[in-house]
């Protein structure tokens, strides 16, 4: 009789074991996050004054994917110095050049606000955002997020909630069956060819783009291993030799297809931002600025402003095309090149006059109109 109450003991210590066990692996396993996210910002004129385009970035993200914190790791790759690096490397004071130093605590003091809302967080210094692309594979393996996905998301990015027709479930399918293993979003002027098999949201592309999308871990794997891509990263077409490189080895590339004809995004132009709010242009600064300054200060939050800057694109599409801050830029900068004119000054001298700004911030984002400007100065 002792010996069967001792067993019965036992068996109901052992099954309490084991139940414990399966709960404690059933909630490691619900909190690992399979979502990596590469957020890669770069130092832009007066970025101190718009480090918030972080912050809407990153929401607009979470909200139009309806994602759980616990499904995000963040690694947000920084410019810590003008000196190319051989690989993105955790930040460290020790490799921030004196120029950057504010720039880097401003993007560190804005993201670490944002903390609870992914499962968890690092911080790298990168040279190009190539790299940082490189880079993500390495962490997504230590991350031991081999089985997950990888976000590409640049700072001025916002994603617009009502354009996006799926769910972050949708994606994971799509990527780990192998239907796909890219999936750019649609900015408004992407050539989509016809529907992806068994998922009616995705349009098959032969376009490779850094703008924000969405790749499977083999997919990196591809350009860090099978071909020499990741030793090229500081090359500016970085973005066509990927293109090229998909073309002849067939990468199955698609693109999300947006709820209204019309872009998933808009494109807030870091580069030209701060020439943006100084001159009251884009919709930012002139339709929504009201809003802008309730949202800096914090009288609406971050998920209110995206959903009004959501509404005023789909009203007026031409006022989100992507490009339209650098396109307006000529506009602006046109009177004083006409001051100048005749006077020997190059368009680099009249950027640096108009913005106060280092003018190759500016000449790198290939504005149009350009060559029109310097046959004007050179009169």
């Amino acid at each position: 009789m002792v010996k069967h109450r001792n067993l019965r003991r036992l068996t109901t210590t052992l099954l309490s074991v084991c139940c414990l066990l399966i709960l404690c692996w059933r909630s490691s396993t619900a909190q690992q996050p399979d979502v990596y996210v590469a957020l890669v910002t770069n130092k832009v004129p007066e970025f101190s004054g718009i480090s918030w385009i972080l912050e809407l970035a990153l929401i607009s993200f979470l909200r139009s994917f309806r994602m759980s914190s616990k499904q995000v790791h963040l690694a947000v790759y920084m410019q810590c110095t003008t000196t190319a690096l051989s690989d993105a490397q955790p930040y460290n004071t020790n490799r921030t050049e004196p120029g950057f130093a504010k720039y880097i605590e401003t993007v560190r003091e804005t993201v670490e606000k944002l903390q609870s809302k992914v499962a968890s967080l690092e911080f790298y210094c990168t040279s190009s955002l190539g790299q940082a692309v490189c880079h993500s594979r390495k962490g997504m393996m230590q991350a031991s997020m081999t089985n997950g996905i990888f976000f590409l998301l640049e700072h001025d990015w916002i994603i617009l909630p009502s354009q996006i027709g799926v769910s972050i479930e949708y994606i994971k399918r799509s990527l780990s069956n192998k239907a796909v293993e890219y999936i750019l979003l649609q900015r408004g002027d992407r050539a989509e060819k016809s529907t992806v098999a068994g998922y009616g949201k995705l349009r098959i592309t032969d376009l490779y783009s850094n703008n924000p999308y969405f790749a499977s871990f083999s997919f990196l794997t591809r350009l860090v291993e099978e071909s020499d891509l990741c030793q090229r990263v500081s090359d500016v077409r970085w973005e066509r030799l990927v293109e090229k490189y998909c073309k002849m080895h067939e990468c199955s590339l698609s693109v999300l297809g947006v709820n209204t004809k019309g872009s998933a995004l808009y494109h807030i132009d870091g580069r030209f931002l701060s020439t943006a709010k100084r001159h009251s242009v884009g919709i930012l600064f002139n339709d929504l600025h009201e809003a802008v300054k309730r949202y800096i200060t914090s009288t609406i939050d971050a998920a209110t402003f995206i959903n009004y800057v959501d509404m005023k694109c789909r009203k007026l599409p031409s006022d989100c095309d992507p490009y339209f801050h650098r396109r307006y830029f000529p506009t602006l900068i046109r009177p004083l090149v006409m001051e100048r004119a005749g006077h020997g000054q190059s368009l680099e001298e009249v950027i640096a006059e108009f913005t106060g700004e280092d003018p190759n911030q500016f000449l790198s984002g290939k504005f149009k109109g350009r060559k029109e400007l310097e046959d004007i100065l050179n009169g």
